[in-house]
This record gives structure tokens, sequence and C-alpha cells, in this order.
């Protein structure tokens, strides 16, 4: 029996992007069908009157994935773009007229954590320690792994990988638990201090 060589994906996200692209490295006749004038999904953007919004992510996170893709197609990560390294993420300004940069700058960041609360750079540091060990775990036991059947993942072995990542708690309970500052949005504290361990923050050239 012929293997039927046309395939139709709907979505042009990154997703629907990266599968057309190993299935026609493969060989197969790809027609993708996206709903919006421009391709890119949570990566897109919409411009009004001279200003730009992004659509989801503004940050190149887990670039190790991306770079895994790229290299499985023979694409080097850097081509046909041009991306720089942001040294300021962004600043976030509280009721009080104070605001905080969250910055890849550690000592700028210590220092700025240090002002709100006395011995709170350490405590982010170990929260951040804490969260990396999660998130390498949950990559490689499960997000990075293939389930073919339900019984793949539900199982008593599953059931004790996710006690150990801790899904039965939120992310800001957990930042509770080291460090007490309440106007901070510690998911991104968790990004900002493993800038030199797993994340870029990168901004395209587009902007």
């Amino acid at each position: 029996m012929a293997v039927d060589k046309n395939v139709v994906i709907i979505g042009a996200g990154v997703g629907g992007l990266t599968t057309a692209l190993f299935l026609a490295k493969e060989g197969y006749k790809v027609d993708i069908y996206e709903k919006n004038p421009s391709p890119g999904g949570r990566c897109g953007q919409f411009i009004k009157e001279g200003h730009r919004f992004d659509l989801g992510a503004t940050m190149l996170l887990m670039p190790d994935v991306y770079r895994e893709v790229f290299s499985a197609l023979n694409i080097p990560l850097e081509t046909g773009t041009d991306i720089m390294p942001l040294e300021d993420l962004y600043k976030i300004y509280f009721d009080d007229g104070t605001h905080i940069c969250f910055t890849k700058d550690n000592q700028k960041m210590r220092e700025q954590l240090e002002k709100m609360e006395k011995g709170s750079s350490a405590k982010a540091e170990k929260y951040v320690e804490e969260g990396y060990k999660i998130y390498k775990l949950g990559m490689e036991k499960l997000v990075g792994r293939n389930f073919y059947n339900l019984f793949q993942f539900t199982n008593f072995k599953n059931i004790g990988l996710l006690i150990k990542l801790k899904t039965y708690i939120s992310n800001w309970r957990f930042a509770r638990r080291y460090l007490q500052i309440p106007t901070l949005p510690w998911h991104t504290l968790f990004r900002i201090f493993m800038w030199d361990k797993a994340l870029l923050h990168l901004r395209l050239s587009s902007q």
C-alpha cells in the first residue's frame, strides 16, 4: 500500500512550522493553513499605529530545545536572524513609586533585592537552585518523553515523579517558602537568576 506523502497542517505557530519542516525533510508535501495574516502563533506580533505588541513570549526561553530542533534540521540557530542578548529585561513599578529592574546582571539584581528585604538575594538564589532541579527533572523525565498510551503516563512511577516535581503546589507558594517580598513576580525572578544555567533572554531585531 502506497504511503500518502501529502500532509495538511492546521496552524502556522512554532509547533506547526517545526512539524512541517521535519515532514518536508522526510519527503512529504506539506500545506499549512493559518487563520491569521502572518505565521508565528504565540511568537507573532500585532502592530497598530507604530506600536508593536507581542502575542506571546517576548524572550527566547529554553534555548537548548530550539538548538536541538535547528541542529536536527541542519540549520544554525543564528541563520537568517539578528538576535541580541537583552541586558535588562524590564522594570516593574510599584504603587509607592519605587521600581525594580529585572536584569541578567546578577550583582545588580542582588543589590536591588537586598534593598527590598535584607538577606533576600541568598534566599532567592536558593529558590532558583531548587527550582532548576525541578525544571531539569521535568524536562528529562516528563516533557522530553513521548507517551504512546495512557498507561505509560498514569502509573505509580510517574505519581512519584509528579510529587518530586511539586505539581501539588503553585510557584507562588513555593517561592514564599524562601522569600516574603509580596510584590515580586517570582516566575520572572526564576528566569533571571537562571541566565547562566539554562535560559537566554534575546531581543529580535524586528523590535
